[in-house]
C-alpha cells in the first residue's frame, strides 16, 4: 500500500508539473496539446485508462478507511481484555479429584566392617512423601449457562454466569508399593479437588460435600509445581469402599466454558440460553438440541478414552495429558461490526471497479462524457459508503447500517448523474445498477458458501461490461486512421 500512496502522489507531482509546463507554453503548443488530450479522452482506450487510473486513486482513501476500521477493531479486543480480566475468561473445570499424600517406609540395612574385620549389619528407619491423585469412578457434571452483555463505550461484550453441579463416586484405591516397602495413605491429610483455569471468576462455592459431610473451601493448587489451580476441602477419613462427593459452584466467564472428562464414566452436559453454540473438544456431543433460544449438548464418555490411569503419581508433567482431555462449548458472537466491515473491504476495489465500468458503458451507450473530476466524485462516493456503513454499525445492526449506507450512496452518485447530465435515464441507469451490486455485494457478505459463486458471476457481468464497450475498437480505429478526401 505504501508503493501505491508513492506512485499515486508521483502522479499528482507529475500532473502539477504538466500544468506548469502547459502554462509556459505558447498558445499554438497549448492548442494542439489540448487537441490530443482531449481525443485521447475521448476514445475507448483512453477511457479504460482513465478507470484505472481513477481506481488506482481511490485505493488511498480506501486503505485510510481500512486503517480506521483495524483502529476500532484493536480497540474491540482491548475492551474485550479489559472486561475478561475483570469479569472473567474462558472457564475449564478439572475434578473433582483426591489429593492424597501416602508415605512410604521401608527399612535399610546397611553392612560395615569394624576395626576387628567383623561384619556389623545397622538398620534404620527411611520413609519418603509421595503425592497422588485419584480420579474419580464416575462423574456427573451438569452446567447451566446465563448469557448476558456488559457495556463499556460503544462497545457490548459477551460474557455469561455458569452454574456447575459435579456429583462423583470414588473407589477406595490402592497404592501398591516396591518390594520390601509399605505404603500409608494420609486420608486425614487428603483434599477434594476441583481445578479452575480462572479462580479469580469463582462467584460462589454453594457445595461442597463429601460423604454427606459439607467441607470449608479453600483454595491452593494440585500439584506441588502449583499445577491446576482450584478449590479444596480438607476430608476427614475414606473408611468405605466407596465415597460420593458433591460439588456445585457459580463461575463467571467469558468465551467458552469446558470440563475435563475424569471419570471411568463421564457424563457431561452444557446446556444455556444462546442460539449459537459452538461445541468442542477432543471429542463432539452424543446428543445435541440446539432451538433459537436456547441448546443443550450431553457427551457420553468411556473412561478408556483417558490418557491417564485411575491413580496418578504428581511428580514432573504427570498431568499433562489431560491439559487437552475435556469438552465443552463456545459462545459464538454475532460478526463485530468491524469483522463486517473488513469483508465489504475486501471486495471494495471489486465494487469500485464495476461501478466505474457502469459508468463508462453508460459513457459509450447513451453517448455521454463525464469529466475526470466527476469519474473522481462518484469513486469518493464509492468509498464513503465504507465509511457510513462503519460508523452506523457502530451503533445499530450490521444489517440496518449497511441499508442506510446503500441507500446514502446510491441516491448521491445517481442524483450527482443527473445533475451532471441532465438525462433522467442516465440516473435510472446509475440507480437501478448500483442498487443491484449492492444487493450483489450484501448477498456475498452474509453467505459464505456462496460468496465465491456470487463474486465469480459479477467479476463475469464486468466481463461482459468491457466486451461491449470494446465491440467496435478496430472499426473506429480504421475510420479515425482514413484519410479525408478533398
Amino acid at each position: 500500500m505504501g508503493l501505491l500512496i508513492v506512485l499515486v502522489v508521483g502522479a499528482w507531482i507529475v500532473a502539477a508539473v504538466a500544468g506548469a509546463v502547459m502554462a509556459m507554453a505558447s498558445p499554438e503548443t497549448k492548442a494542439r496539446l489540448s487537441q490530443g488530450w482531449r481525443t485521447l479522452t475521448r476514445s475507448v482506450l483512453g477511457r479504460l485508462s482513465l478507470v484505472m487510473l481513477t481506481g488506482m486513486v481511490l485505493l488511498v482513501p480506501l486503505e485510510m478507511v481500512d486503517e480506521l476500521r483495524r483502529e476500532r477493531g484493536y480497540r474491540l479486543a482491548e475492551v474485550q481484555s479489559e472486561i475478561g480480566e475483570q469479569w472473567g475468561r474462558a472457564q475449564t473445570v478439572t475434578g473433582p479429584v483426591l489429593w492424597v499424600p501416602v508415605m512410604e517406609r521401608w527399612t535399610e540395612r546397611v553392612q560395615k566392617t569394624d576395626d576387628a574385620g567383623k561384619t556389623v549389619v545397622t538398620e534404620s528407619p527411611r520413609e519418603v512423601r509421595h503425592i497422588f491423585a485419584v480420579l474419580p469412578e464416575h462423574l456427573d457434571l451438569k452446567t447451566q449457562i446465563d448469557p448476558r452483555s456488559l457495556s463499556r463505550g460503544l462497545y457490548d461484550v459477551l460474557v455469561y454466569d455458569a452454574t456447575v453441579t459435579l456429583q462423583t463416586t470414588f473407589r477406595r484405591p490402592e497404592f501398591p508399593a516396591p518390594a520390601g516397602r509399605t505404603r500409608h495413605p494420609q486420608w486425614d491429610e487428603a483434599k477434594l479437588f476441583i481445578g479452575l483455569s480462572d479462580l479469580s471468576a469463582v462467584s460462589g462455592v454453594d457445595e461442597l460435600v463429601w460423604n454427606g459431610e459439607h467441607l470449608r473451601p479453600n483454595s491452593g493448587s494440585l500439584a506441588e509445581q502449583g499445577e491446576y489451580f482450584g478449590i479444596s476441602g480438607r476430608i476427614e477419613a475414606f473408611d468405605e469402599d466407596e465415597a460420593s462427593a458433591t460439588v456445585r459452584l457459580k463461575l463467571r466467564g467469558m468465551g467458552s466454558i469446558y470440563a475435563t472428562a475424569l471419570g471411568e464414566t463421564s457424563n457431561i452436559e452444557m446446556a444455556g440460553a444462546w442460539p449459537s453454540p459452538s461445541f468442542g473438544g477432543f471429542t463432539l456431543p452424543a446428543d445435541r438440541d440446539v432451538a433459537e433460544d436456547r441448546f443443550v449438548g450431553q457427551w457420553s464418555i468411556p473412561g478408556v478414552a483417558r490418557p491417564t490411569p485411575q491413580v496418578i503419581e504428581l511428580e514432573g508433567t504427570a498431568l499433562q495429558p489431560l491439559r487437552t482431555h475435556h469438552v465443552g462449548v463456545t459462545l459464538v458472537e454475532p460478526a463485530s461490526p468491524y469483522a463486517s466491515a473488513e469483508r465489504a473491504i475486501t471486495y471494495g476495489m471489486l465494487v469500485i471497479g464495476l461501478c466505474l465500468l457502469t459508468f463508462l458503458v453508460l459513457e459509450r451507450g447513451m453517448k455521454l462524457e463525464l469529466h475526470p473530476v466527476q469519474w473522481l466524485v462518484n469513486g469518493l462516493a464509492l468509498v464513503v459508503f465504507y465509511l457510513i456503513l462503519l460508523a452506523a454499525s457502530e451503533h445499530s445492526g450490521f444489517h440496518l447500517a449497511y441499508s442506510g449506507a446503500a441507500a446514502v450512496t446510491v441516491s448521491l452518485i445517481s442524483g450527482y448523474t443527473f445533475v451532471a447530465t441532465r438525462a433522467i435515464g442516465a440516473s435510472a441507469t446509475v440507480f437501478g445498477s448500483l442498487s443491484l451490486l449492492y444487493l450483489a455485494l450484501y448477498a456475498m457478505l452474509r453467505s459464505e458458501d456462496y460468496s465465491l459463486l456470487t463474486g465469480t458471476m459479477l467479476v463475469v457481468g464486468a466481463l461482459i461490461g468491457i466486451m461491449w464497450v470494446t465491440r467496435r475498437m478496430a472499426t473506429e480505429s480504421e475510420s479515425a486512421s482514413e484519410p479525408e478526401v478533398a
